[in-house]
């Protein structure tokens, strides 16, 4: 009887341990643990499944305000100014609190995260799906610091001190997209508070011309607007838009730019002539006309039409030659304001003979713009006439002479 107990005993003993190690071989292959990383509590879970990999390891940290995925998820994301990185990631959420929270070091960590197939779902769970058991390995240790890490920067923004970090951000991110979308945001959402009047001095000082003139044009400071259009090693985009900035009160800056080389920049400079009427300018604006690019052409078309010279008129005749479509009407529609009778009969011509109706109907309106200007100075000698012929114009003739009226129209678009 006694024997039997002990049997029983021992085999009920072996049961248990059995069952016991059995537990623990199912936990060391397929369970679930939490742990604290950072102050964020990390979730760890192993799953066992078919295919080449027997387990899959799923890894979670929750809860943040910002989504993350890789650029290959397909959603809208938020640009951070950072290039490589905008490319291989997607973020989601208000967009100040964005680029406030994604500073240098959040870049990274992220990208990392990302790099190895984790994400921040819409629920705000940082989750990372790794193929292969991670228990008891120094990888698991590894992800989630990152996850933590990434988490951390994604929550340490606080709602009042959005401002504040993206001045921190504009004024001493290694790049410089990254410094200039934070400013041009901080500027225009957060324009009156304490943090962008900082940041625009920052960004005076700072290495990049385009924050500088960010900064410059926010805080009106033409000094060094006048700086970044005078400097040549600036790109032209970034002169050009200095000078739009710049010009009032400054026509030496002007004449620069119009002798600057820069195509951007002698169209602004062209186009601000025309706008101040500086006489003192017209000899540099004239020189832009001649063997001047098609665009180039245009502009300095367009600016002839702004100054009383008898040196205009024919400049702006030989632009009507050209054989750029819109040389040609911006040319036609500077001779309508500034244009004497003498023009007429090349704007017949023109009307008449041009390929494309925009170019045709520029020149009529220019004729019809003469005769509305001169009115009874040359009364008798020019008119306009409508027709079947869908608008004919003439010059009437002098003392026997021969009336010049188009004929007929081609009409192309």
């Amino acid at each position: 009887m006694d024997s039997g107990i002990v049997v029983f005993g021992l085999v009920l003993g072996l049961i248990v341990w059995l069952s016991f190690l059995q537990k623990v071989v199912r936990a060391r292959r397929s369970g679930s643990w939490k742990r604290s990383v950072l102050g964020f509590s990390v979730r760890v879970s192993d799953s066992r499944q078919p295919g080449d990999y027997p387990f899959r390891t799923r890894v979670v940290v929750g809860f943040v305000e910002l989504g993350v995925a890789g650029a290959d998820a397909g959603m809208p994301g938020v640009s951070t100014g950072d290039a490589e990185f905008d490319k291989t990631v997607r973020l989601q959420g208000p967009e100040d609190l964005v680029l406030a929270s994604l500073d240098a070091d959040a870049r990274r960590s992220i990208a990392a995260l990302v790099g190895m197939g984790g994400e921040v779902k819409p629920n705000g769970d940082i989750v990372l799906q790794h193929n292969g058991q991670l228990y008891g390995t120094p990888l698991l240790d590894e992800i989630a610091g990152l996850m933590a890490a990434v988490a951390t920067a994604l929550s340490a923004v606080e709602p009042d001190q959005v401002a504040a970090a993206m001045a921190r951000n504009a004024a001493g991110d290694p790049e410089p997209g990254v410094r200039m979308r934070n400013l041009k945001l901080l500027l225009k959402t957060y324009r009156d508070s304490p943090a962008a009047r900082a940041a625009a001095a920052a960004g005076l000082r700072d290495a990049d011309p385009a924050v500088r003139l960010c900064a410059a044009s926010f805080a009106k400071d033409p000094g060094m607007l006048r700086q970044l259009v005078a400097d040549a090693s600036v790109a032209g985009p970034v002169r050009a838009e200095a000078l739009r900035h710049a010009w009032e009160g400054s026509p030496e800056t002007v004449m620069l730019a119009l002798d600057s080389g820069v195509e951007e920049v002698e169209i602004v400079a062209l186009q601000v002539a025309a706008v101040g009427r500086h006489a003192s300018m017209l000899d540099r604006v004239l020189a832009l006309a001649n063997g001047a690019s098609d665009r180039l052409a245009e502009a300095t078309a367009k600016a002839l039409g702004a100054f009383q010279d008898p040196r205009v008129q024919p400049a702006l005749l030989d632009l009507v030659r050209r054989d750029s479509r819109e040389v040609r009407r911006a040319a036609a529609w500077s001779l309508g304001q500034i244009g004497t009778v003498e023009t007429v009969e090349p704007l017949l011509q023109l009307a008449g003979q041009d390929p494309f109706e925009d170019v045709q109907d520029a020149a009529r309106l220019a004729v019809r713009r003469i005769q509305s200007r001169l009115g009874a100075v040359d009364e008798g000698r020019l008119s306009v006439t409508e027709s079947s012929d869908e608008g004919a114009l003439s010059v009437a003739p002098d003392e026997g002479g021969v009336s010049l009226a188009d004929q007929g129209r081609t009409k192309t678009r």
